[in-house]
């Protein structure tokens, strides 16, 4: 499954693969699906975290990434949720490119995200 969507993404697997390897391994407990234009990951029936990889509001080789926190993150970029409509996920921040997945940003999220 992985293989097709890095095929279907091309310049955005790098970023994507490097942030689907932080989120699930975050916890033994979450699972994922990946849809048309995102993927989702949940701990039973809480999303935790989803990833848009497709949509008008991404150019080039963003992705927009939203997380249940806990509170908001002390890195620049982080915006309100509200506009992806997922029950618990309330900040996000917009992903150029895998130099943004800094090791503070995987400590900093570690620390508030909602497992």
């Amino acid at each position: 499954m992985l293989e097709d969507l890095r095929k279907k993404l091309g310049d955005k697997w790098p970023a994507f693969n490097k942030l689907h390897q932080f989120i699930i391994s975050g916890s033994p407990d979450i699972a994922y699906r990946v849809f048309p234009i995102y993927a989702s990951y949940f701990i039973d029936n809480k999303m935790v975290s989803v990833i848009y990889f497709r949509g008008k509001a991404l150019s080039g080789i963003q992705l927009d990434v939203g997380f249940s926190l806990k509170e908001k993150p002390n890195i620049a970029g982080f915006v309100d949720a509200g506009y992806m409509q997922y029950p618990g996920i309330n900040y996000s921040i917009k992903i150029n490119s895998t130099k943004d997945i800094t090791k503070e940003f995987k400590k900093t999220i570690s620390q508030v995200i909602n497992y």
